[in-house]
């Protein structure tokens, strides 16, 4: 099993924890989540819109920088792509790059590759 450091995302898209946790690795709350959640800009429209800066996902991208986490887990297609832009514009992103994975590809990875591997309740 790989080993996935993950952080939580905002909590407009990104609901629950328990999967990362299920999968095996640790799981950080950023600054802004929950109640005081942040959206990586895709929900306001910013998806199709050319922003001015400074853009709403690298406000959200600085914060994921904090954490110093190598993985960033979302479960929301938009928030790949408007963080992956953003990341990229951040101070030392191409020292430090942050992978961006999808909440399943962190469950799938901590799958067994048989049936055969799935532990009984004996």
């Amino acid at each position: 099993m790989k080993e996935h450091e993950c952080r939580r995302q905002h909590e407009g898209c990104d609901e629950g924890g328990a999967e990362r946790r299920a999968a095996g690795g640790s799981l950080i709350e950023m600054a802004r989540s929950r109640d005081n959640g942040f959206c990586c800009g895709a929900g306001g429209g910013n998806m199709w819109l050319e922003e001015k800066e400074p853009r709403v996902s690298w406000n959200r991208a600085a914060e994921v920088m904090e954490t110093g986490a190598g993985t960033l887990a979302v479960s929301c297609p938009f928030c790949i792509a408007m963080l992956d832009d953003g990341l990229k514009a951040q101070a030392g992103y191409d020292e430090r790059p942050v992978e961006i994975r999808h909440v399943m590809e962190i469950v799938a990875d901590a799958l067994p590759d048989r049936l055969s591997d799935v532990p009984t309740a004996d």
